[in-house]
């Protein structure tokens, strides 16, 4: 019933039932926010659609539940507004769960999926949140895909490893697809401790700090075809994070380097445009054995392709870089006076076309060979 105002608004005790609200609201004690909205617990094949819930520690709770659809809620001004959860129960995970067509607006985080497999969060708008739009933790499978995760005051989708069921559980392989992350606090889309991702489709723009914030230990991942324009700092931005690819997207307008890969070894960057950033098209720093190939990269206010402070081993290969605002491509180093002894040295640069850039079209300073 609308204005039900206690600590736990409705709690479903069976499987195989669906829970229609009718546009009714659930409001929790303004005075403690502590509490579920509506919970369910262990039964599966639950429908909770059409209810409005605000005011709870979570709006809305699946726990160790399988085959739960919560569709066309709600939930605002609370903790969590949609959780799909392990419960810490030691051994079961939430399966086969899905989230679509609901709102989560103005919660400290919109849309949390913890310990799970193969849960769905599809067309959901998790806007304006204090804390973040949609996170997945220590989950496996999941597809999320045409949400709307914008304006979130940090991270509009963040994926990452936690604390879960079993410490050697393996935890990654989500597609992560046409999704809207923009307007947030911190980054767009933030991957990190994670493996086997397919990042397809996204807008990432306008965003703080970064579009694709790849950061630690996140490997084998796919980033491909998302465009990602007009973010503060970098547009893509991998930190010790290894055997990612990141192929056709448009990384326009950053303020920034377009793709700056710091510490990170062995990733394939090919086939993107890269345009317009504030600094760099494509930037390494301190990282090896990564392939950049057949790159546009054009029309960036300083180096096309940059590589600096030890970047070795790499192979820059049959990129178009035109029209920088100094070099084409360029190895480079921020000592103020002779060669660091991070110098630039075994790189394989070779079958680029390098045209009407400032200055050089290759410039090679600090490279022993």
């Amino acid at each position: 019933p609308s204005g039900t105002h206690s600590t736990r608004g409705i709690t479903v005790c069976s499987s195989d039932v669906v829970l229609d609200c009718g546009g009714a609201t659930i409001v929790g004690n303004r005075g403690s926010s502590l509490g579920i909205g509506i919970v369910v617990n262990s039964f599966d094949r639950v429908t909770i659609q059409n209810c409005n819930v605000r005011v709870y520690q979570s709006g809305i709770g699946v726990y160790n539940a399988d085959d739960t659809l919560v569709y066309r809620n709600t939930v605002t001004n609370s903790g969590t507004g949609i959780t799909v959860d392990s419960n810490n129960i030691l051994g079961r995970a939430a399966n086969n769960n899905r989230i679509e067509e609901n709102t989560a607006t103005t919660n400290g985080v919109g849309i949390s999926v913890g310990p799970s497999f193969s849960t769905i969060v599809k067309k959901n708008n998790v806007n304006t949140n204090n804390l973040g739009g949609l996170q997945i933790r220590y989950a496996y499978g999941s597809n999320v895909t045409e949400n709307n995760a914008d304006g979130n005051g940090n991270y509009g989708i963040s994926i990452y490893r936690g604390r879960g069921l079993n410490v050697n559980d393996v935890v990654g392989n989500h597609s992560i697809t046409n999704n809207s992350a923009q307007r947030n606090g911190n980054s767009g889309i933030y991957i990190t401790a994670t493996t086997d991702n397919n990042i397809e489709g996204n807008q990432a723009s306008l965003n703080t700090l970064y579009g694709i914030f790849m950061d630690v230990s996140a490997r084998n991942n796919q980033i491909r075809t998302n465009k990602i324009e007009g973010n503060t700092v970098h547009g893509i931005y991998l930190r010790l994070s290894s055997v990612n690819t990141i192929e056709e997207n448009e990384v326009v307008l950053n303020d920034q380097h377009g793709i700056s890969v710091t510490e990170s070894n062995y990733n394939n960057i090919s086939n993107n445009h890269v345009a317009e950033n504030g600094v760099s098209g494509i930037s390494l720093t301190k990282t090896h054995h990564n392939d950049i190939i057949n790159n546009t990269v054009e029309k960036n206010a300083w180096v096309g392709i940059n590589l600096e402070e030890g970047s070795d081993f790499n192979n820059v290969l049959g990129n178009n870089a035109t029209e920088n605002g100094d070099d084409g491509i360029g190895t480079w180093s921020s000592s103020s006076g002779g060669c660091p002894a991070f110098s630039t040295n075994n790189n394989n640069i070779s079958e680029n076309t390098v045209s009407k850039n400032k200055h050089e079209g290759i410039h090679l300073y600090c490279a022993n060979r």
